[in-house]
C-alpha cells in the first residue's frame, strides 16, 4: 500500500503547478528554501512552506508565489535597465513602480490573486513594521508609490498595514503628480509606456536631473547609424588594404625582390645602406646582396664604388 501524501508536500505540488500556469510557462522551474523569494533566470525559488499550514499561512505563500510568477510573466528585465534612472533615489521608486504593475495586472484578472497578494502584502509590512507609522520620516517614499499605485490599477483597499505609509505620501503624490498618476491605468499592460509614465512621475517629483535614462535609438536615427557604420567600415578596409600593400612593397625592397622601376622603394633602401661600415661594402654584382637588384644608374654616388660598364 502506497503512503499518504504528506500535507506540506501536496501544497508545494499545487503550489508549484499554480505558480507555472500564472507564469504562463511549464518549463519553469520552482524550487523551495528557508531564504525563498527569488527568480534566477526561469527559476523560481519560494520559500519553504511550514509543517501546519494554516488558510493565512497558504494564502502568503501563495501571494509570494503569484508576485514572482507575474513578474516571470509580465516584465522584461532588458528593457527595465534600459529604461530605470540611474541615479540610486529615483530608481527605488521606479522599481517599485514596476513590482506594483506586474502585481496589479494579476489582481486586477483574478481575485484569488489579489487577495493572495493583499496577505503577501500584510505581512511585509507588519515585518516592516509599516503598520505603526505615523509620518513620513518612517515612511519610505518608494512604498508609499508602490502602495498608492496598487490602489490605483486594482481599484481595490490597501492591507491595514500598508495603509499608514500610503497616508503619509497621499498628499504629497496628489499635489505634484495627479494628472501622471491617472495616466498610469491605462498604461499598466504596456511595460515601456508605463516606464515612460512613471519618468514623468519623477520630474514633476523635482527628480528630473537624477532620473535621466539612456536614451533609446529611434528606428531612422538606428538605420543612419548603420549607415555611417558601414560607410566607414567601408573606408577603413580601403585603408588597411593601402597599408598592407605599402608594407608588402617595404618587405620586398628589403628582401631584395621588389620592383626595380619603385623608384621611391628602391631609395629608401639605398639610404639605409649609405649608412654601413665601408668594410661591409661587398661587390655589386654578389646576388646575395639585398639591394644591388634595386640599384639604378643615376643613383650612384661619391660613397658608392660602382662602376657601370657598357659593351
Amino acid at each position: 500500500m502506497s503512503k499518504p501524501l504528506d500535507r506540506t508536500d501536496a501544497f508545494k505540488t499545487a503550489l508549484s503547478a499554480a505558480t507555472r500556469a500564472i507564469a504562463g510557462d511549464d518549463d519553469v522551474t520552482v524550487d523551495y528554501s528557508v531564504d525563498g523569494g527569488r527568480i534566477a533566470g526561469h527559476a523560481i525559488t519560494l520559500t519553504t512552506p511550514p509543517r501546519e499550514i494554516t488558510s493565512l499561512v497558504a494564502a502568503r505563500a501563495r501571494g509570494q508565489a503569484d508576485a514572482l510568477a507575474l513578474r516571470l510573466a509580465h516584465h522584461d528585465e532588458v528593457q527595465h535597465a534600459r529604461l530605470a534612472p540611474r541615479a540610486e533615489e529615483p530608481r527605488k521608486l521606479f522599481e517599485a513602480a514596476e513590482r506594483a504593475r506586474v502585481e496589479s495586472i494579476g489582481a486586477a484578472a483574478m481575485e484569488g490573486v489579489a487577495e493572495n497578494l493583499d496577505a503577501a502584502l500584510q505581512q511585509r509590512c507588519e515585518r516592516a513594521g509599516f503598520d505603526r507609522v505615523s509620518d513620513r520620516s518612517r515612511a519610505p517614499i518608494e512604498d508609499a508609490l508602490e502602495f498608492l499605485l496598487r490602489e490605483t490599477l486594482t481599484g481595490r483597499p490597501l492591507p491595514k498595514a500598508a495603509a499608514p505609509v500610503a497616508e503619509a505620501w497621499r498628499g504629497h503624490f496628489a499635489d505634484k503628480a495627479a494628472a501622471t498618476l491617472a495616466l498610469a491605468q491605462g498604461a499598466m499592460q504596456d511595460q515601456k509606456k508605463f516606464a515612460k509614465v512613471m519618468q514623468q512621475l519623477l520630474r514633476d517629483l523635482d527628480m528630473l536631473d537624477e532620473a535621466k535614462v539612456a536614451e533609446e535609438p529611434s528606428e531612422e536615427t538606428g538605420e543612419e547609424e548603420e549607415g555611417e557604420s558601414k560607410a566607414n567600415a567601408s573606408e577603413e578596409g580601403d585603408g588597411e588594404g593601402e597599408g598592407e600593400d605599402t608594407n608588402d612593397d617595404g618587405e620586398q625592397g628589403e628582401a631584395g625582390e621588389g620592383d626595380p622601376t619603385d623608384e621611391k622603394d628602391a631609395n629608401v633602401t639605398l639610404d639605409s645602406d649609405s649608412d654601413m661600415e665601408a668594410s661591409e661594402t661587398e661587390d655589386s654584382d654578389d646576388p646575395a646582396q639585398p639591394v644591388r637588384p634595386n640599384f639604378r644608374a643615376g643613383d650612384e654616388g661619391p660613397r658608392f664604388d660602382y662602376r657601370v660598364f657598357t659593351t
